[in-house]
């Protein structure tokens, strides 16, 4: 007995080292905040042994494969490979080989999103979801990489086991992605213009987070990087336009009046985190919603810039990545890494942070695990509700967080 006691300090030693937990201990925010951070990762690990939904499934087809977002971008590629790039935003023909679980699926994206998803539906479907895949957890490592926290191996154990890298995974989401080039351009604007104007170009085939970083670029006065970008989208656009013609374009317009877009916005998701939808959730009409959600764009944008002219571009960034989450006009579970990397970067600057913040953060980075919770618990009932309300209120939170780390960033600044 007193051999295997000595084998488990052994273990555990060598555990805490590889963690590195005295570290993690003083400067992963403070105790309360690892605590929300260790509780999600033990959640979110058993949602990946109990509930992977079919993520390594790597023999079903189009026809039977389970809930699954890639579904979509594969089809929109395949449409375009196929010469009927006219039926990817007519959700009658684009759902037919889908199976029942995912007859919802739509191709939101812009046409331009195209030129990179036509050359995946040349693999067969179970090749090209290994790619994306492995994309997403490169990705999910090089947003780790960006904050740059020196804390051994426990920002990256608990990055891949927050809420928002489950989703993304479970739905083979290309979210990771795009906020991993959103995050490395805003931190390398300055000292590499050329791949941070490339990355924000490649970023727009997922546009809502992109409304408020030409303010920001603008702001810090990163000339290179956004006339690179602004140079290599439009170089996108028109790319497109030769290979799939204008009238997609036209029918990608349309959508937001009276097509998929539209109906996409007006119908309420629990997993749905905007202005909008919470307005929804609390049963206000389409008009509020649209209007608070266009107001909420105004004010973020007044925020974003006043916070980049005021800040130093280190402070900047974080404060700025929560704004615009905060603003998005899209924005579900699978997105909530772009919170995760915000909050990754404020420790970067500030290892130590004031109880208030470790409280809010942390209800803010485990929110959706608990949401989600409470939503599968029973279709009907209080937990329902609940989840509701909760759902609600996360833009709010955000905001709230975003305030507090802003306030953060102008007290270390008075100090330097």
């Amino acid at each position: 007995m007193g051999s295997f006691f000595r084998v488990m300090r052994a273990v555990r030693a060598q555990y805490l080292n590889v963690l590195d937990a005295d570290a993690l201990n003083k400067n992963f925010g403070g105790p309360l905040f690892v605590f929300f951070v260790v509780t999600s990762a033990i959640a979110v690990l058993s949602l990946f042994v109990t509930e992977s939904q079919g993520l390594f499934d790597f023999l079903g087809g189009v026809d039977r494969i389970g809930r699954e977002d890639f579904l979509a971008f594969y089809r929109a590629g395949d449409l375009a490979k196929g010469g009927q790039v006219d039926l990817v935003y007519d959700p009658l023909v684009f759902t037919q080989p889908f199976s029942e679980l995912n007859l919802g699926l739509l191709f939101l994206n812009p046409p331009h999103a195209l030129l990179i998803f036509e050359p995946l539906a040349f693999l067969p479907y179970q090749m090209a979801r290994v790619v994306v895949l492995l994309a997403n957890l490169i990705a999910v490592y090089g947003i780790v990489r960006v904050a740059n926290l020196r804390l051994g191996f426990s920002p990256f154990v608990f990055t891949f086991l927050v809420y928002g890298s489950y989703s993304s995974l479970v739905l083979l989401q290309i979210s990771p992605i795009v906020i991993f080039l959103i995050v490395y351009a805003l931190v390398n604007s300055v000292s590499r213009p050329v791949l941070s104007g490339l990355a924000l170009a490649v970023a727009t085939i997922k546009p809502q987070f992109g409304l408020l970083i030409p303010l920001f670029l603008l702001a810090q006065k990163d000339w290179r990087t956004f006339w690179i970008a602004a140079v290599v989208t439009t170089a996108f656009i028109i790319l497109s336009i030769l290979r799939f013609g204008w009238p997609v374009w036209a029918d990608y317009i349309s959508t937001f009046t009276s097509g998929s877009g539209s109906s996409h916005f007006n119908q309420v998701y629990i997993g749905m985190i905007t202005v909008g939808q919470s307005l929804g959730k609390l049963w206000l009409s389409n008009d509020c919603r649209v209007g608070a959600q266009i107001l909420v764009l105004v004010l973020c944008g007044g925020g974003i810039w006043y916070a980049a002219r005021t800040l130093s571009r280190k402070f900047a960034v974080p404060v700025c990545l929560m704004a615009m989450a905060a603003a998005s006009p899209s924005f579900l579970f699978y997105d909530w890494l772009i919170i995760s990397a915000s909050l990754l970067l404020v420790l970067q600057l500030v290892p130590s942070w004031p109880r208030h913040l470790q409280v809010t953060a942390g209800c803010l980075w485990i929110a959706p695990l608990v949401q989600m919770m409470l939503f599968s618990d029973g279709q009907v009932g209080v937990t329902v509700e609940a989840a509701r309300y909760l759902s609600a209120f996360l833009p709010l939170l955000m905001l709230i967080v975003s305030i507090q780390i802003y306030l953060l960033f102008r007290k270390q600044a008075s100090y330097q």
